[in-house]
């Protein structure tokens, strides 16, 4: 996904602005992915804005791991030839931590009620659950070498065939 999707997308910014480097801001899964971008292909990224985005997945790290460990081998490798619904994944992050995905999205829906944000509110809610489908390969990459085996700070990840040094983020201005 990150020679597929991340670097020919942050090339086509490159070509776009024409410079040799850009500021990469990413939210969420799209922030991980970033971060392991930027770390496989620093020399492209002028810095790094990280918003909600793990980087490191052990057992203290947080609701999804202990989903992700709930979860047999078999069951994730048998999706991986599929398309996971977003549905999916939204109900996998419901469960995982029901606060923050289910509970305190009503109570600032309730709060803003009787404002005219409460529109607003509806509308960002529902581009927010507005899940696209994952290839089923990815979700196994995912689930199996990021969350299961902490591949990325533990420096056993590769993309493109190279190993990726998670220290070389440490060369890139990091905003997290």
């Amino acid at each position: 996904h990150i020679d597929q999707v991340i670097v020919p997308a942050l090339d086509a910014v490159l070509e776009a602005i024409g410079e040799p480097q850009a500021l990469v801001a990413a939210h969420s899964l799209g922030g991980t992915l970033a971060a392991i971008g930027a770390a496989a292909y620093p020399e492209r990224v002028a810095g790094l804005l990280l918003i909600e985005a793990p980087l490191t997945f052990d057992a203290e790290a947080g609701a999804l791991a202990a989903v992700v460990a709930a979860m047999p081998r078999e069951t994730v490798h048998d999706l991986g030839g599929n398309a996971i619904p977003g549905s999916l994944l939204s109900s996998l992050a419901v469960m995982a931590a029901p606060d923050v995905f289910l509970w305190d999205p009503s109570l600032d829906w309730l709060a803003s009620a009787a404002s005219n944000s409460a529109v607003l509110h509806m509308r960002v809610r529902r581009w927010t659950n507005d899940e696209l489908a994952m290839p089923g390969a990815l979700f196994v990459d995912l689930v199996e070498g990021l969350y299961r085996d902490n591949r990325f700070v533990t420096g056993k990840l590769t993309v493109g065939g190279a190993r990726v040094d998670p220290a070389q983020l440490a060369s890139i201005p990091l905003l997290i």
